[in-house]
């Protein structure tokens, strides 16, 4: 814990901001609550968000590999978090988030722990470079080499085939496991029982992609309820 202070300790306070910010814009009080409001977005920036950025640069300027002897690697999530359950023979869904912040998944945690059914662990990873959205996607999946597309589209490819997109997901998928699939969370949440049993029997390992938060942070017509679309996340 003492290497990861953000997992222990700091991710408490993005989760507390992100919870303030949502109830206060559902209390439709803003002048009631607007010194207080502006007292915690002070505190918050520049007491928390300035000073760890500052940091962070620092000890990026002083590295010469990006690397860790501590974190796994993002780009080997499918082999040491998937590969063990398709070598035993047994089925895992793996779904994917994007914009759900480590502090959110600290929050799924508890909410996962709260079902008898269940058990659950949270652990870090150390994302590639540069940390896009396609090329962390596709850093997800089964690869040996990962590769940013030469003609400045912004694909990322997985051993040299684009990763854009869910049939090719599929296709990367299935090279190296058949009885794989991938879909996003709103398709898998539209199946049918007899579709969803089929799923299930058909499959030993389903990719499910969910674009909820991601989505409405990156619109700006909808950006303002990114910490909303964090709490339907959730729940979803």
């Amino acid at each position: 814990s003492t290497l990861f202070p953000y997992t222990t300790l700091f991710r408490s306070l993005d989760l507390t901001y992100r919870k303030f910010i949502s109830h206060y814009r559902a209390s439709n009080q803003p002048t009631l609550l607007e010194s207080l409001c502006e007292l915690i977005e002070n505190l918050y920036s520049t007491n928390f968000l300035l000073k760890v950025n500052d940091a962070w640069q620092w000890h990026i300027d002083d590295l010469t590999r990006w690397e860790s002897r501590v974190v796994d690697m993002q780009r080997n999530f499918y082999q040491q978090h998937v590969r063990h359950f398709v070598d035993r023979g047994k089925k895992v869904f793996v779904i994917i988030s994007d914009g759900l912040r480590y502090e959110v998944a600290a929050e799924l945690l508890a909410l996962i722990r709260q079902e008898d059914r269940y058990e659950a662990e949270l652990s870090p990873a150390l994302s590639v470079l540069p940390s896009y959205t396609q090329l962390g996607m596709a850093a997800l999946l089964p690869n040996k080499e990962l590769a940013l597309a030469e003609d400045d589209s912004g694909t990322a490819l997985v051993n040299r085939m684009s990763s854009q997109g869910t049939a090719n997901r599929i296709k990367l998928l299935q090279a190296v496991h058949a009885q794989s699939t991938a879909m996003t969370a709103d398709a898998l949440l539209g199946l049918n029982k007899e579709d969803a049993r089929a799923l299930v029997r058909d499959h030993n390992v389903v990719y499910i992609y969910q674009n909820r938060i991601d989505k409405t942070g990156h619109t700006r017509d909808t950006e303002e309820r990114t910490f909303d679309a964090a709490e339907e996340a959730l729940e979803e």
